[in-house]
């Protein structure tokens, strides 16, 4: 249900108020721009698998030259539709990449807060004891 506000945020246009919202709609968007090339995947194969199957033309059956020049050009078009996959998978685990390290900086610096104020707590009951 969280996930949707933050979604819908985001499409409306507004920022999610807190760094943890803020992961989950980014993790929201990288799933759903996997899901769109696993998609896109699954199309081309599907496509490829019907080009495969008889989806020559009769030029291409008497002509062996027309068939390996239709060949070629669905060979190209294929190719350039993976290769526009392949940039944007890097894409996005560049971007993974980058999010995962700023999450880990915010840990440490986390936990480094929490550290430091159990430690002076820690000084200021042992500075009140009397002794």
């Amino acid at each position: 249900m969280v996930a949707g506000r933050i979604n819908n945020s985001i499409h409306l246009g507004t920022r999610p108020k807190t760094k943890t919202q803020t992961f989950k709609a980014h993790t929201g968007m990288e799933q759903a721009h996997i899901q769109a090339l696993i998609t896109e995947v699954r199309n081309l194969k599907t496509e490829l698998k019907e080009f495969m199957s008889g989806h020559t033309t009769e030029l291409e059956k008497q002509n062996l030259e027309a068939h390996v020049d239709l060949c070629s050009e669905r060979y190209k078009g294929l190719h350039d539709r993976l290769s526009a996959i392949e940039i944007r998978l890097a894409k996005m685990n560049e971007d993974t990449q980058l999010h995962h390290k700023s999450s880990q900086k915010t840990i440490i610096a986390t936990a480094g807060t929490v550290v430091a104020g159990l430690l002076s707590t820690v000084v200021v009951i042992l500075m009140k004891m009397p002794g």
